[in-house]
């Protein structure tokens, strides 16, 4: 999800240590199709993967990159206060709660999501 938000030598750098041979779309296109893998379960074995981007809200998200990350990444995106550092954390750990049923519990702290640290 970072490589398709970057620009310039950043996206250049990121491409090159995951897939240097692969274009943008093709990088798309891979963990998309991967993510759809996974999650078809497969001899009773059930797998699934989460995406979330949380955003302090003082910022605003360009609209292609969300689409991007929502379309191909299945990602929720959200903008949070991040100076009330207890109610996002509470957000990011109940999406995180909801979407492992439960088996990942008080993951984020409001000390990880302190001005300073995001």
């Amino acid at each position: 999800m970072v490589q398709a938000g970057a620009k310039g030598k950043t996206k250049s750098q990121i491409t090159n240590v995951i897939a240097s041979v692969s274009s943008n779309a093709d990088l798309r296109n891979f963990y998309s199709n991967l993510s759809s893998q996974v999650r078809k379960a497969k001899n009773g074995v059930k797998a699934d993967i989460a995406n979330g981007f949380f955003l302090n809200k003082q910022y605003t998200i360009d609209k292609n990159y969300e689409n991007t990350i929502f379309k191909k990444y299945s990602a929720k995106v959200q903008s949070l206060d991040f100076k009330n550092t207890k109610a996002a954390a509470k957000t990011i750990d109940d999406f995180i709660k909801k979407t492992t049923q439960g088996k990942i519990q008080n993951m984020v702290t409001p000390y990880m999501v302190n001005g300073e640290l995001c």
